[in-house]
């Protein structure tokens, strides 16, 4: 499952036996095109990779969801979801997923000094998202009801970050 991202042209590269029913496309908020244009966009955007049959596009927000035991893993990325939206959609998102499924939210990182830090943060904020520590982001994780929450190990020079938690089996 995949809320708010595109990739798609990922999907179909590193997954071509996959089935589409881990990835959705959840509206939050409008964006620049508005509600109805983006998501017409993103069916287009569908069609044109050829992935009909194995991506399904729902315009819902994340704390509507109602699937239960349905997905192994989850992409939820802070830098483009309002708190509210992580603070109501992080349960619902575990109750969404199979027992030992994974829950992995991505954050925008800058090196610990504060320029870098301060610019991270504007531009999670400009992006409509949440500026998150790794400390915030695991205990929105414990607190959504995940557990065997860490802060993954990076060694790159990307400036994003990934905290994953696991549903209880």
């Amino acid at each position: 499952m995949e809320s708010r991202g595109g990739n798609g042209r990922w999907f179909r590269k590193e997954l071509p036996e996959e089935t589409s029913s881990g990835f959705h496309l959840f509206r939050l908020r409008r964006g620049r095109w508005g509600e109805a244009r983006a998501t017409a966009r993103a069916r287009s955007a569908v069609a044109a990779a050829g992935l009909e049959d194995r991506i399904t596009l729902r315009a819902i927000r994340l704390e509507e969801l109602t699937d239960t035991d349905a997905f192994d893993l989850a992409w939820m990325p802070a830098p483009f979801l309002p708190r509210s939206a992580l603070e109501a959609g992080i349960p619902a998102v575990t109750v969404s997923l199979r027992p030992d499924g994974w829950l992995v939210l991505g954050r925008y990182a800058a090196p610990p000094e504060a320029l870098p830090e301060a610019l991270a943060d504007l531009r999670t904020i400009r992006g409509g998202g949440t500026p998150l520590s790794d400390d915030e982001a695991i205990a929105l994780l414990e607190g959504g009801g995940l557990s065997n929450v860490r802060a993954v190990p990076s060694d790159w020079p990307a400036p994003i970050r990934f905290v994953a938690g696991q549903r209880k089996a």
